[in-house]
């Protein structure tokens, strides 16, 4: 494989990485940690600066991973490995669609849910949910950016599984390796 398709494929992976890791960092060290801190306030603060931060990694990551694919997509269709390759591409297709579409509904609800903390409607419980007194709105935008966070990575890690079945019958197919060879 040439220069350039290896450092589209390892873009591709780097991003996915980023996109599933601050996820599931979230969920395993942010949320876990805000219990350390008393003050629901100073809570949300905290999560809502990570995040900020992160947002940012988030939506490049998300773009490498989507336009790594298209472009890739562009150049093969999964015919040239098995019928097999086929299905997955079409899958991973979708999957990487929900994937982009969770992403920046979650970047941009995130984003709505700071305004919330700012204001200081939004103030976390020992959790990391929404305070039982935290605005209407806050609780709305925390149920969904929870949800969006939990059907993404769901999406991040079918993408995760697809790429490797995809990746070792690449790896066994000679029709791939022969076009893997004119590739740019």
């Amino acid at each position: 494989m040439t220069t350039l398709s290896s450092t589209a494929w390892v873009l591709h992976d780097l991003g996915l990485a980023a996109v599933f890791g601050g996820k599931l960092f979230d969920k395993l060290a942010v949320h876990p940690s805000l219990q350390a801190i008393s003050d629901p306030e100073e809570r949300a603060f905290v999560e809502d600066r990570a995040w900020r931060r992160y947002s940012v990694v988030h939506a490049v990551s998300l773009a490498t991973l989507a336009s790594t694919w298209l472009v890739g997509r562009k150049l093969l269709s999964g015919r040239e490995v098995t019928k097999s390759a086929r299905a997955l591409t079409i899958t991973k297709d979708a999957l990487i669609g929900g994937a982009v579409v969770t992403g920046i509904a979650s970047i941009v609800l995130g984003r709505l849910l700071g305004r919330e903390t700012e204001r200081g409607a939004a103030p976390l419980d020992e959790s990391g949910q929404a305070a039982p007194y935290a605005s209407r709105r806050a609780r709305g935008l925390q149920k969904a950016t929870e949800a969006l966070s939990t059907a993404g990575m769901a999406l991040d890690a079918g993408v995760i599984g697809v790429t490797a079945l995809l990746a070792m019958q690449a790896g066994k197919s000679g029709k791939f390796s022969l076009l893997s060879r004119i590739l740019p």
